[in-house]
């Protein structure tokens, strides 16, 4: 994965950090299209960013992703 210069990030859950991003192609639930990722450790993290534009949301009752859209990659 090509690796862009690392920079000063917050987390959704408040902590600062200097991490590494770069550009997968990523596929979910047979929906894919290119998305940032950042590399936190060994980890990469995917955000809600992610999943608008694969057009999936996160149930937090059933711990599931749901469609919210019929899927489009917009480029």
């Amino acid at each position: 994965m090509p690796r862009l210069k690392p920079k000063r990030t917050q987390l959704a859950d408040g902590r600062e950090l200097v991490v590494e991003a770069g550009t997968v192609q990523i596929k979910i639930n047979g929906r894919e299209a290119p998305t940032t990722v950042l590399i936190i450790g060994n980890e990469p993290l995917l955000g809600v960013e992610t999943l608008e534009t694969l057009g999936l949301k996160v149930n937090p009752q059933t711990r599931t992703l749901e469609p919210t859209r019929s899927f489009v990659l917009r480029i």
